[in-house]
Protein backbone atom coordinates (compact mmCIF):
# COMPACT_ATOMS: atom_id res chain seq x y z
CA UNK A 1 0.00 0.00 0.00
CA UNK A 2 1.24 3.53 -1.24
CA UNK A 3 1.60 6.02 1.02
CA UNK A 4 2.49 9.96 0.89
CA UNK A 5 2.00 13.58 0.92
CA UNK A 6 0.45 16.26 -0.84
CA UNK A 7 1.69 19.86 -0.77
CA UNK A 8 -1.12 22.58 -2.49
CA UNK A 9 0.15 25.44 -3.67
CA UNK A 10 -1.33 28.49 -5.38
CA UNK A 11 1.08 31.14 -5.88
CA UNK A 12 4.72 31.86 -5.35
CA UNK A 13 5.70 32.29 -1.96
CA UNK A 14 3.29 29.26 -0.94
CA UNK A 15 5.61 26.96 -4.01
CA UNK A 16 8.61 28.13 -2.14
CA UNK A 17 7.35 27.27 1.39
CA UNK A 18 6.14 23.70 -0.22
CA UNK A 19 9.70 23.01 -1.49
CA UNK A 20 11.05 23.29 2.31
CA UNK A 21 7.58 21.64 3.36
CA UNK A 22 8.78 18.44 1.40
CA UNK A 23 12.26 18.58 2.12
CA UNK A 24 11.20 18.14 6.08
CA UNK A 25 8.59 15.51 4.78
CA UNK A 26 11.67 13.29 2.90
CA UNK A 27 13.50 13.94 6.48
CA UNK A 28 11.54 13.14 8.98
CA UNK A 29 8.88 11.31 7.50
CA UNK A 30 10.59 9.51 4.53
CA UNK A 31 8.08 9.56 2.11
CA UNK A 32 7.48 10.95 -1.13
CA UNK A 33 5.71 13.97 -1.77
CA UNK A 34 2.85 14.77 -4.06
CA UNK A 35 2.85 19.07 -5.21
CA UNK A 36 -0.13 20.24 -6.44
CA UNK A 37 0.08 23.94 -7.90
CA UNK A 38 -1.45 26.49 -10.46
CA UNK A 39 -0.08 26.04 -14.01
CA UNK A 40 1.12 29.71 -13.91
CA UNK A 41 3.68 29.19 -11.02
CA UNK A 42 5.16 25.97 -11.77
CA UNK A 43 6.79 25.41 -15.38
CA UNK A 44 9.55 22.75 -14.82
CA UNK A 45 10.38 19.60 -13.18
CA UNK A 46 11.38 19.94 -9.45
CA UNK A 47 13.63 16.66 -7.53
CA UNK A 48 12.13 17.88 -4.40
CA UNK A 49 8.66 16.36 -5.66
CA UNK A 50 8.33 13.05 -6.82
CA UNK A 51 4.90 13.85 -8.62
CA UNK A 52 3.41 17.24 -9.62
CA UNK A 53 -0.29 18.16 -10.16
CA UNK A 54 -0.52 21.20 -12.11
CA UNK A 55 -3.82 22.86 -13.22
CA UNK A 56 -5.11 26.19 -13.44
CA UNK A 57 -7.64 25.58 -11.37
CA UNK A 58 -5.66 25.86 -8.25
CA UNK A 59 -6.91 28.38 -5.65
CA UNK A 60 -6.42 29.36 -2.06
CA UNK A 61 -9.41 25.95 -1.32
CA UNK A 62 -8.88 23.76 -3.59
CA UNK A 63 -7.82 20.94 -1.35
CA UNK A 64 -11.18 19.13 -2.15
CA UNK A 65 -9.46 18.13 -4.70
CA UNK A 66 -7.01 16.35 -2.96
CA UNK A 67 -8.72 12.91 -3.22
CA UNK A 68 -8.99 12.33 -6.77
CA UNK A 69 -4.93 14.13 -7.51
CA UNK A 70 -4.01 11.75 -4.92
CA UNK A 71 -1.05 9.13 -6.53
CA UNK A 72 -1.13 7.59 -3.55
CA UNK A 73 -3.46 4.91 -1.25
CA UNK A 74 -2.45 6.39 1.80
CA UNK A 75 -2.33 10.31 1.68
CA UNK A 76 -1.58 12.90 4.27
CA UNK A 77 -2.33 16.61 3.18
CA UNK A 78 0.08 19.31 4.92
CA UNK A 79 -0.21 22.99 4.36
CA UNK A 80 2.97 24.49 3.04
CA UNK A 81 3.34 26.63 5.81
CA UNK A 82 3.46 23.27 8.53
CA UNK A 83 7.01 23.31 9.76
CA UNK A 84 8.42 19.66 10.71
CA UNK A 85 10.60 19.72 13.42
CA UNK A 86 10.88 16.84 15.09
CA UNK A 87 12.39 13.16 13.88
CA UNK A 88 9.30 11.84 16.38
CA UNK A 89 6.47 14.28 14.69
CA UNK A 90 3.44 12.90 16.08
CA UNK A 91 2.48 13.07 12.11
CA UNK A 92 3.49 9.12 12.18
CA UNK A 93 0.67 8.28 14.21
CA UNK A 94 -1.81 9.01 11.30
CA UNK A 95 -0.13 6.03 9.62
CA UNK A 96 -0.37 3.79 12.26
CA UNK A 97 -1.88 -0.19 12.16
CA UNK A 98 -6.04 0.61 12.53
CA UNK A 99 -5.95 3.96 11.50
CA UNK A 100 -9.97 5.19 10.11
CA UNK A 101 -10.10 5.97 6.93
CA UNK A 102 -10.39 9.63 7.47
CA UNK A 103 -9.10 12.38 9.84
CA UNK A 104 -8.73 15.98 9.79
CA UNK A 105 -7.01 18.49 12.63
CA UNK A 106 -10.39 19.10 15.07
CA UNK A 107 -7.91 20.96 17.94
CA UNK A 108 -5.49 23.85 17.46
CA UNK A 109 -3.85 25.68 19.97
CA UNK A 110 -2.14 28.61 20.46
CA UNK A 111 1.31 29.00 22.31
CA UNK A 112 -0.61 29.67 25.59
CA UNK A 113 -2.92 26.15 24.98
CA UNK A 114 -5.49 28.24 24.00
CA UNK A 115 -8.60 27.13 21.48
CA UNK A 116 -8.30 28.53 18.86
CA UNK A 117 -11.57 29.31 16.10
CA UNK A 118 -13.73 26.52 18.01
CA UNK A 119 -16.59 27.16 16.02
CA UNK A 120 -16.92 28.51 12.15
CA UNK A 121 -19.33 31.15 13.62
CA UNK A 122 -20.40 31.46 17.37
CA UNK A 123 -24.17 30.23 16.77
CA UNK A 124 -22.58 27.65 14.16
CA UNK A 125 -20.96 24.26 13.49
CA UNK A 126 -17.86 23.13 15.43
CA UNK A 127 -14.80 24.09 12.75
CA UNK A 128 -11.74 22.00 11.82
CA UNK A 129 -8.41 22.69 10.35
CA UNK A 130 -7.49 20.92 7.09
CA UNK A 131 -3.95 22.30 7.67
CA UNK A 132 -3.18 18.50 8.19
CA UNK A 133 -5.72 15.76 6.64
CA UNK A 134 -5.49 11.87 6.75
CA UNK A 135 -7.26 9.74 4.00
CA UNK A 136 -7.55 6.12 2.81
CA UNK A 137 -8.42 5.49 -0.10
CA UNK A 138 -12.28 4.76 0.86
CA UNK A 139 -15.90 5.09 0.14
CA UNK A 140 -16.12 7.86 3.57
CA UNK A 141 -13.17 9.46 2.36
CA UNK A 142 -14.23 10.06 -1.13
CA UNK A 143 -17.82 11.52 0.19
CA UNK A 144 -16.16 13.95 2.48
CA UNK A 145 -13.91 15.06 -0.61
CA UNK A 146 -16.85 15.27 -3.10
CA UNK A 147 -18.98 17.14 -0.52
CA UNK A 148 -16.66 19.93 0.14
CA UNK A 149 -16.31 20.24 -3.21
CA UNK A 150 -19.89 20.47 -4.03
CA UNK A 151 -19.87 23.05 -1.13
CA UNK A 152 -17.69 25.38 -2.57
CA UNK A 153 -19.36 25.62 -5.93
CA UNK A 154 -22.66 26.13 -4.41
CA UNK A 155 -20.57 28.40 -2.02
CA UNK A 156 -23.07 31.46 -1.61
CA UNK A 157 -25.83 29.54 -0.32
CA UNK A 158 -23.62 27.26 1.99
CA UNK A 159 -22.47 30.62 3.53
CA UNK A 160 -25.98 32.07 4.01
CA UNK A 161 -27.01 28.14 5.72
CA UNK A 162 -23.90 27.92 8.38
CA UNK A 163 -23.32 31.95 8.69
CA UNK A 164 -19.99 31.97 7.34
CA UNK A 165 -18.42 34.81 5.37
CA UNK A 166 -15.19 33.79 3.85
CA UNK A 167 -14.49 30.31 2.21
CA UNK A 168 -11.53 28.55 2.83
CA UNK A 169 -10.64 25.01 3.11
CA UNK A 170 -11.33 24.68 6.67
CA UNK A 171 -14.71 26.17 5.96
CA UNK A 172 -15.36 23.36 3.22
CA UNK A 173 -14.10 20.49 5.06
CA UNK A 174 -16.30 21.67 8.27
CA UNK A 175 -19.64 21.71 6.37
CA UNK A 176 -19.08 18.51 4.35
CA UNK A 177 -17.77 16.07 7.50
CA UNK A 178 -20.85 18.17 8.91
CA UNK A 179 -23.13 17.01 6.57
CA UNK A 180 -21.65 13.50 6.45
CA UNK A 181 -21.44 12.63 10.19
CA UNK A 182 -24.90 14.85 11.67
CA UNK A 183 -24.56 16.53 14.73
CA UNK A 184 -22.29 13.22 15.87
CA UNK A 185 -21.54 13.10 19.91
CA UNK A 186 -18.07 14.05 21.04
CA UNK A 187 -16.98 10.40 21.54
CA UNK A 188 -17.75 9.56 17.83
CA UNK A 189 -16.10 12.58 16.46
CA UNK A 190 -13.05 11.46 18.28
CA UNK A 191 -12.19 8.61 16.12
CA UNK A 192 -11.98 11.04 13.19
CA UNK A 193 -9.94 13.68 15.06
CA UNK A 194 -6.13 14.33 14.25
CA UNK A 195 -4.48 12.70 17.35
CA UNK A 196 -2.63 15.74 18.61
CA UNK A 197 -3.24 19.44 18.96
CA UNK A 198 -2.07 21.30 15.85
CA UNK A 199 0.20 23.94 17.39
CA UNK A 200 -0.69 27.67 15.58
CA UNK A 201 1.41 30.70 15.76
CA UNK A 202 -1.71 33.18 15.22
CA UNK A 203 -0.46 35.99 13.31
CA UNK A 204 2.72 38.49 13.23
CA UNK A 205 2.15 40.96 15.59
CA UNK A 206 1.53 38.60 18.40
CA UNK A 207 3.55 35.16 17.44
CA UNK A 208 6.65 36.73 15.81
CA UNK A 209 9.08 34.32 14.86
CA UNK A 210 12.43 36.01 15.39
CA UNK A 211 14.99 33.01 14.20
CA UNK A 212 14.93 29.74 12.67
CA UNK A 213 16.84 26.27 13.18
CA UNK A 214 16.58 23.26 12.05
CA UNK A 215 14.76 22.10 14.95
CA UNK A 216 13.67 24.92 16.62
CA UNK A 217 11.43 28.12 16.35
CA UNK A 218 12.67 31.37 18.39
CA UNK A 219 9.26 33.27 18.82
CA UNK A 220 8.46 36.57 20.60
CA UNK A 221 4.79 36.08 22.27
CA UNK A 222 3.28 39.25 22.37
CA UNK A 223 0.22 39.59 24.74
CA UNK A 224 -2.17 42.38 26.32
CA UNK A 225 -1.10 40.62 29.36
CA UNK A 226 2.60 38.98 28.74
CA UNK A 227 5.58 39.61 26.33
CA UNK A 228 7.95 36.69 26.55
CA UNK A 229 10.29 35.00 24.59
CA UNK A 230 9.87 31.29 23.54
CA UNK A 231 11.64 28.73 22.21
CA UNK A 232 9.82 25.70 20.19
CA UNK A 233 12.61 22.86 20.54
CA UNK A 234 11.26 20.02 18.04
CA UNK A 235 8.08 21.01 17.99
CA UNK A 236 5.81 21.03 15.19
CA UNK A 237 3.70 24.33 13.82
CA UNK A 238 1.45 25.91 12.00
CA UNK A 239 2.17 29.43 10.28
CA UNK A 240 -0.61 31.95 9.71
CA UNK A 241 1.72 34.11 8.60
CA UNK A 242 3.46 32.88 5.21
CA UNK A 243 5.20 36.21 5.36
CA UNK A 244 7.16 35.36 8.13
CA UNK A 245 7.72 32.11 8.11
CA UNK A 246 9.40 32.65 4.45
CA UNK A 247 11.54 35.35 5.49
CA UNK A 248 13.13 33.23 8.36
CA UNK A 249 13.47 29.91 6.26
CA UNK A 250 15.89 32.11 4.02
CA UNK A 251 18.13 33.48 6.14
CA UNK A 252 18.29 30.04 7.75
CA UNK A 253 19.02 28.66 4.34
CA UNK A 254 21.67 31.38 3.74
CA UNK A 255 23.44 30.41 7.20
CA UNK A 256 23.23 26.88 6.51
CA UNK A 257 25.16 27.52 2.69
CA UNK A 258 27.49 30.25 3.76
Amino acid sequence: MSRGVMIFAHDQEQLELAQECSRRVHKYLGLEVCLVTNLRIFHHSDPRFEYVRSYELVTAYSKHFGYEMSPFDETLILDPTYMIMNPKTPLNLLFAEGSSEFKIGMKVQDLMGNVIDDYIHPNSIKNVSSAVIYFKRSPLAEKIFLLSGAVSENWNFFSKQFRVKERTNDALFAIAFHLVMGQVNPTFREVYRIPFPILMLRDVERDKIKALDEDQAYIVYDAVDCKRAIVLHQTDFLSSEPENLLNMLRQYNQRETA
